[in-house]
């Protein structure tokens, strides 16, 4: 078995006894990249990046006027990640749904399906095809019994 590359030991001394640097590690990587991994906000910045989107809406370029050394995509990838995080704070404080409305919207949805089944009962001749119906009625009623509990145990 042949290798392609031979490895000394003088050579591999050379190359890693020193401390690794990411930007020589990753040659190939452009300067915007290696920013985009480095840059650090401030709460002053955050604030700031949040009164400058109210007043003048989502003009990155106009914003980036504002901040020294942060560029229009640099502000726009924070605001997006502040929003994120405000969408996830909203939905763990927020208070817990009210499930008797959408309780009363499944009971007429039942009462409707019920009623539609009940109608085409009445024109069906034979008792097979009457208890195919009324299986139905009782798996939605377990299905919906199910889910009942489930939501109330929450």
């Amino acid at each position: 078995m042949f290798r392609k590359y031979s490895f000394s030991e003088e050579i591999v001394d050379k190359d890693f006894s020193r401390e690794w640097n990411w930007d020589d590690f990753i040659q190939d990587s452009n300067s915007r990249l290696i920013k985009k991994r480095t840059v650090h906000f401030t709460q002053q910045e955050d604030d700031l990046l949040c009164q400058q989107v109210a007043q003048l809406g989502k003009k990155w370029k106009k914003i980036a006027q504002q901040f020294p050394n942060k560029s229009d995509r640099m502000l726009r990838n924070r605001y997006i990640k502040l929003q994120q995080q405000s969408d996830i704070t909203e939905t763990i404080l927020s208070p817990k749904l009210d499930l008797s409305s959408h309780e009363e919207k499944i009971q007429k949805k039942r009462k409707i399906n019920e009623q539609q089944l009940l109608i085409q009962m009445k024109h069906l001749k034979s008792i097979k095809q009457k208890i195919e119906i009324i299986s139905i009625l009782v798996q939605q009623t377990k299905i919906e019994l199910i889910n009942l509990l489930t939501s109330r145990t929450l």
